[in-house]
């Protein structure tokens, strides 16, 4: 498996592109001859996508997401189409021209169309409606394109096998670049950049955060927590270490982000990966599953109890936090019934509270913000495609995106997320395109092992994985005698 051992370099070559366009931005200023070398690069990077293999392209797309922060995105133009836009743009079109396979596992995809079909038709109508139809375009359009599209997607297993990879190969990366961040209280790629565009710093609080290249320790510990969940998963499910040390990594990163969302988030999702084992416990192993509970108890006893935590629980900051978020209930249903519980609009829940909200406090939840953008049935709408997700995950036997998903939306409920069309969108669609592929499904009992299992394997071990991939490929093909030691029969 050549192309399975890659998922360091498609790490590494999105880095180094994304560094040279963000160098092109930083140094370059407004000056013409910035803006010619960004239009020549972004003719050259057209043609690249166009030929570099289809599978990588939702693999870059994650990569500008959660390596290009919203705060460095200085043109107006990318808050409208931010650079990962264009990647799913071209792998869309270039899926509507590739050949359709016959051999496509479509179990639970008829619930899950049926869903978004739904909720994007809910969309479109509230964007006629909106109090901002820029913002509401923008978002609906980000919708579409993150998650709905590759639903609708017939064939998505090798998109799919590449994102599981890179996401954990990334976050894995980025975790311990938060240890770094923690450990000398800076973050000195991001800072750096963000001082050359002369934008303020990010830290304020009583303790350092860690917040990598996300721009906000909320944030990130919303990504570490369901990158977690996602690891535990699949160290339940294979038999490869290596998903170990990456969950040992994200929990790390989850605790020196210091977001209490987050931990709880990683707390629930890693419950609900255990939960759904044990229900299958004779495919798992019971013994693992009890190992990985006492684990997850101790690193989360220590965790609540390190000094940064106790510290920001216990400051008037975090006190002030969280007697921020008393009145939004009042707020978000106020300002829900002006519009008739049917929304303001996609992306507008910001703008349509502000009537409401004479301190301007920010509507930290993303299911206020979607109460009263989206309104009544668009929760429902949402929530009837999330749950299609869920039956089609627990069908596949696909615990590590379920409990991945579940991290992701208990984070997302904890700020003010899901008004921007960056980070929140864009990594459900993912999770819901990884578990579609199936690169995450673990069927043991069939002794089936993941796409996804056997790349990471194969990018830790190329050699043996490479070996062994070969010898299962060709299970007919005779190989060399083994010596056993044994005289042979007569």
């Amino acid at each position: 498996m050549q192309n399975s051992s890659n998922g360091w370099k498609v790490v590494v070559g999105g880095v180094v592109v994304l560094g040279i366009v963000m160098a092109l931005i930083i140094w370059g200023g407004d000056s013409a001859g910035a803006g010619i070398a960004l239009f020549f690069l972004a003719l050259v990077g057209l043609a690249f996508l166009f030929w570099v293999r289809i599978d990588l392209l939702p693999a870059f797309a994650f990569l500008c997401l959660v390596l290009v922060p919203d705060r460095v995105l200085v043109i107006p133009a990318l808050h409208v189409v931010p650079p990962e836009t264009l990647f799913m743009v071209v792998w869309v079109i270039r899926k509507v021209f590739a050949a359709k396979p016959a051999d496509v596992d479509s179990t639970g995809r008829g619930l899950l169309r049926f869903a978004v079909i739904a909720m994007m038709a809910w969309l479109v109508i509230l964007t006629f409606l909106s109090i901002n139809t820029s913002n509401s375009i923008a978002w609906t359009l980000s919708f579409g394109l993150f998650v709905a599209l590759p639903i609708l997607v017939r064939d998505v297993r090798a998109e799919s096998a590449t994102l599981a990879r890179v996401w954990l190969w990334t976050g894995s990366i980025l975790a311990l670049y938060a240890l770094l961040q923690s450990l000398i209280q800076a973050n000195p790629i991001y800072d750096a950049i963000y001082g050359a565009l002369k934008l303020g710093p990010i830290q304020h609080w009583v303790v350092y955060r860690a917040d990598v290249s996300l721009g906000h320790p909320l944030t990130a510990g919303l990504f570490f927590a369901t990158t977690l969940a996602l690891a535990v998963g699949q160290w339940i499910q294979s038999r490869n270490r290596i998903y170990a040390v990456v969950a040992l990594v994200a929990g790390l990163g989850v605790v020196v982000t210091v977001s209490r969302g987050a931990y709880v988030a990683a707390g629930i999702g890693v419950s609900v990966v255990l939960i759904l084992a044990m229900v299958s416990g004779r495919r798992f192993g019971r013994g693992r599953l009890g190992l990985i509970v006492i684990l997850f108890g101790v690193f989360a006893y220590f965790a609540i109890r390190s000094d940064t935590f106790v510290e920001r629980s216990t400051s008037a900051e975090g006190a002030g936090s969280i007697a921020g978020r008393d009145g939004l209930l009042d707020i978000s249903t106020t300002t829900a019934s002006a519009f008739h519980w049917r929304g303001s609009g996609p992306g507008t829940s910001g703008l349509a509270a502000i009537p409401y909200n004479y301190q301007l406090l920010p509507i930290e939840s993303a299911y206020f913000q979607l109460l009263i953008s989206i309104g009544i049935p668009g929760l429902i709408l949402f929530a009837a495609l999330i749950a299609a997700v869920f039956a089609m995950l627990l069908r596949r036997h696909d615990i590590a995106v379920a409990g991945g998903l579940v991290s992701l939306l208990v984070a997302m409920g904890g700020y003010a997320s899901i008004d921007g069309i960056r980070i929140i969108i864009p990594l459900i669609g993912f999770l819901i395109l990884i578990g579609l592929g199936g690169a995450l499904s673990h069927r043991v009992e069939s002794g089936a092992e993941s796409g996804a299992d056997k790349a990471f394997a194969d990018s830790v071990e190329p050699d043996d994985a490479a070996l062994s991939t070969h010898r299962d490929a060709s299970p007919n093909r005779p190989g060399p005698p083994r010596v056993t030691g044994r005289r042979p029969a007569h």
